[in-house]
């Protein structure tokens, strides 16, 4: 009984030990003006800020010239550490905005742990791939993996309708960006019939 008792202390001392990662992917590419960096790096601050203490979190620039933005190659995220790391400043602003690779390799990471992906840009794919495609592939492959996050910073409507599969980080808010049907509900061996 003694263990239990101690067992349930330390889980109520420790929320951190069990929560999931959060993957931020910040638009490293020359689009992003020195405003939206700004504002990015500031979101990224303030939703950390938010995360109980010790929560994993990675911060990846993605499109820069060393991460997938010289020629739209693959973008490696960083590990989630259990700090508050800063978004890394040593970069080249890349030409292109690698999204669905960068959002790719994020949800399948975020896949294995159960955390959360939030993109940070400022604009659409420029590699022409589809960013909802990766995300309705996730979800196929991962029925009750979560849809991955949008924060735009200087985006206009028309760029931010092109994430309407996302749901949307306004403000560390969730709005209701999120297009297409609702999953399908979970099987059950009982039937149900609607008069």
């Amino acid at each position: 009984m003694r263990a239990v008792i101690v067992c349930l202390f330390a889980l109520l001392l420790a929320p951190s030990a069990f929560a999931q990662p959060v993957y931020f992917l910040v638009d490293a590419s020359k689009s992003m003006n020195q405003d939206e960096q700004d504002e990015a790096a500031a979101f990224v601050k303030a939703e950390k800020a938010k995360l109980a203490e010790g929560t994993p979190t990675s911060t990846t620039p993605f499109g820069s010239m060393e991460n997938g933005g010289s020629d739209c190659g693959e973008v490696t995220i960083n590990p989630p550490r259990a700090i508050v790391e800063d978004i890394p400043e040593q970069y080249t602003r890349g030409d292109f905005t690698p999204v669905a690779s960068a959002l790719r390799a994020a949800l399948k990471e975020a896949a294995t742990n159960g955390g959360r992906v939030i993109v940070v840009s400022d604009g659409a794919d420029t590699c022409e791939r589809d960013v909802c495609e990766e995300v309705r592939s996730h979800l196929r492959r991962n029925p009750k993996g979560r849809r991955p996050e949008f924060k735009p910073v200087g985006a206009n409507d028309d760029i931010v309708d092109t994430y309407g599969c996302f749901v949307s980080a306004r403000g560390g808010e969730q709005h209701g960006l999120i297009s297409g049907l609702p999953p399908p509900p979970e099987k059950t061996d009982h039937l149900w019939w609607v008069i």
